[in-house]
């Protein structure tokens, strides 16, 4: 009589233990496994996201103002029209928006567009271009024009203009590498040259002489300056240059 019983218990204890075997294998194979994601990965992933809804507004803004009617010229004197001498950018087609970086401070975020595949010439020194005449080195015959866009963070106001960072050259052949790191919010501890601002519609705003990574000087249109009864002879100089195929080719890369 034991040992009936002791078969039976035996039997059943088996069954249950197969019993339980094929309901966890069955919830193995529908269970879901939510893969980890690491807190670095989340914050690239939005920061991504961010910056290209930043491009996106800074692509509306220039759009929005690029197709507004051009504003009439402004003469003085001897009616030379304000701007014909102070680098305004030409460019030849829209900005492709493929090269771009993002920056902020306290108070501004900013977009920088890179307009090297679009621009119809660059504007140099004197002295670069005679650099450029000796060596044939193509870094002393171009300028690095920038459409910006800004927006501040407590207001919302935004603005939009081209920023162009015409190097010296002895800037160029010393530190020509680190010309691109030059942005609206930092400029690099050795940049000489100019750093020269023009509103979306190609009239100039202003400018700044840097020596060292230091600023030195102030441009003003011609304009200002006759306001302001400064020395009309001193002005600054460049020199146009066309954007060659070769140098096309050479910012695509």
């Amino acid at each position: 009589m034991n040992r009936g019983k002791h078969i039976s218990y035996s039997l059943l204890k088996t069954f249950w233990m197969m019993f339980l075997c094929i309901l966890f294998s069955n919830c193995d194979n529908d269970m879901y496994v939510q893969p980890y994601v690491s807190e670095d990965y989340l914050d690239e992933y939005v920061q991504h996201n961010q910056t290209l809804l930043e491009l996106e507004r800074a692509r509306s803004y220039y759009e929005k103002i690029d197709t507004m009617p051009p504003l009439p010229p402004l003469y003085v004197g001897d009616s030379i029209p304000v701007g014909s001498y102070t680098a305004s950018p030409k460019l030849k087609k829209a900005p492709s928006w493929q090269c771009y970086t993002c920056s902020q401070n306290d108070s501004l975020l900013v977009v920088e567009v890179d307009l090297s595949d679009c621009i119809e010439q660059n504007y140099v020194l004197k002295e670069s271009l005679e650099e450029y005449q000796k060596h044939k080195q193509s870094k002393y015959r171009r300028s690095y024009i920038r459409y910006v866009y800004t927006r501040h963070l407590r207001t919302g106001k935004e603005q939009g203009f081209f920023m162009t960072i015409v190097p010296a050259s002895d800037y160029i052949r010393k530190y020509s590498t680190r010309i691109e790191h030059n942005t609206y919010l930092h400029r690099d501890k050795y940049l000489s040259g100019y750093v020269l601002f023009h509103n979306l519609d190609g009239s100039f705003s202003n400018g700044w002489t840097y020596k060292d990574g230091k600023i030195i000087g102030r441009l003003v249109s011609r304009a200002h300056a006759w306001v302001l009864h400064l020395d009309m002879s001193k002005r600054l100089h460049l020199e146009k240059v066309p954007v060659s195929d070769t140098e096309e080719s050479e910012q695509d890369r």
